[in-house]
């Protein structure tokens, strides 16, 4: 019972609305990713990474990607599970170079480069794969998921590639991130991050996600969810611009 107890803590440094916050994001974010297959992950990386310190942003959302993306893919049962075999090796190789050259970016860049990457994955175009560049594409998107945390555009973008219908094509990204994010939270726990202190609130956040993405996915493809793109893009854009600007202050005013 005690062990029950000791678990069932609240990190110290965040308070009961920062808390709340993170909760309901999770929800929210699953639910967009549930209809339209993208975007929800980086809102939750962009949000989390304004409220969480730093050191901890890439972890925890990975941890609960891995799950929430899980989570979807069984949900929505129409994947492709063979395709995960032409990102397999690249996610092993960029994995294996993580490991050997650790980055440790400040808390400025680290901010800095979340919100520049989120507002290119928003306002750029990612160039569409073809399937020879796979295994050099999902190695980079390894190495880049330990450094900025989320990579879902780049992974559609070669994703693309199998010419996918919509509802296979959601339900296969999701099984290919949630390789990549479990992946990265078993790398991240091996070299140290300890994942206890947040235990309970990554739990509390992995059920509203569940949630979220149960009604989204139910809600798929019968809504016209244009206006919901256009939310979460504006959100995501909203986001980065504070990370950047956070990341900017901490250097003029450190």
């Amino acid at each position: 019972m005690e062990i029950i107890q000791s678990l069932i803590v609240f990190p110290d440094e965040l308070t009961s609305i920062q808390i709340s916050s993170l909760v309901l994001v999770s929800f929210l974010t699953c639910f967009f990713s549930g209809i339209i297959g993208i975007g929800g992950g980086l809102i939750l990386l962009a949000f989390y990474a304004t409220v969480l310190p730093i050191t901890a942003v890439i972890p925890i959302h990975g941890f609960l990607q891995f799950w929430n993306n899980l989570w979807r893919a069984i949900l929505t049962r129409d994947y492709h599970a063979p395709i995960l075999r032409s990102f397999f090796w690249g996610f092993i190789l960029g994995t294996g170079i993580s490991m050997l050259f650790v980055v440790s970016l400040s808390a400025p860049i680290l901010q800095i480069s979340i919100g520049i990457f989120v507002l290119y994955s928003v306002l750029g175009k990612i160039p569409e794969l073809s399937k020879r560049y796979l295994f050099l594409g999902s190695t980079i998107s390894m190495i880049l998921s330990f450094i900025i945390g989320g990579t879902a555009p780049l992974i559609a973008a070669m994703l693309n590639s199998f010419s996918l219908q919509a509802k296979p094509f959601i339900s296969t990204l999701a099984l290919v991130l949630a390789f990549q994010h479990g992946l990265k939270v078993i790398t991240l726990g091996y070299l140290g991050f300890d994942f206890s202190e947040y235990l309970f609130l990554m739990v509390c956040a992995i059920l509203a996600g569940m949630v979220g993405t149960y009604f989204g996915v139910m809600i798929m493809f019968k809504l016209q969810n244009e206006f919901l793109t256009r939310v979460v893009k504006i959100a995501l854009i909203l986001l980065a611009l504070r990370l950047i600007y956070l990341g900017v202050t901490s250097f003029i005013f450190p």
